[in-house]
């Protein structure tokens, strides 16, 4: 049986970086052929107003979802930051993965049971 190669995560971060900017990069081209075709419909005067306004909105809105998606999916599910004395075993599992895989030690957040 052949033997699995080992998965880096820094190759899976890079992977999901590129990623993602390619899916925002898609974002800012589909929000800009709908100012386009929008100015189009409307006329000839206003599609360079259209076109400038439809290109400051998808730049807004592509820098608001990068910085603040973190922010909205964390509020989405009402998770609050862990408290290090009442979530001791949470803490000190992921304390050991960080240590061991050399990454920085993330933010921590629990969420109520829904059920």
């Amino acid at each position: 049986m052949p033997e699995q190669q080992r998965i880096s995560f820094y190759n899976q971060i890079s992977s999901n970086k590129w990623k993602s900017f390619l899916l925002m990069f898609i974002v800012f081209l589909v929000l800009i052929a709908l100012g386009a075709i929008i100015g189009i419909v409307i006329g000839p005067d206003y599609f360079f107003i259209i076109l400038i306004a439809s290109i400051i909105i998808s730049i807004l809105y592509i820098w608001m979802s990068y910085y603040y998606s973190a922010n909205l999916a964390i509020a989405s599910v009402k998770a609050k930051p862990a408290d290090r004395r009442i979530h001791k075993q949470f803490y000190d599992s992921v304390e050991g993965l960080t240590l061991a895989s050399g990454m920085p030690m993330p933010k921590l957040y629990v969420m109520e049971d829904i059920i």
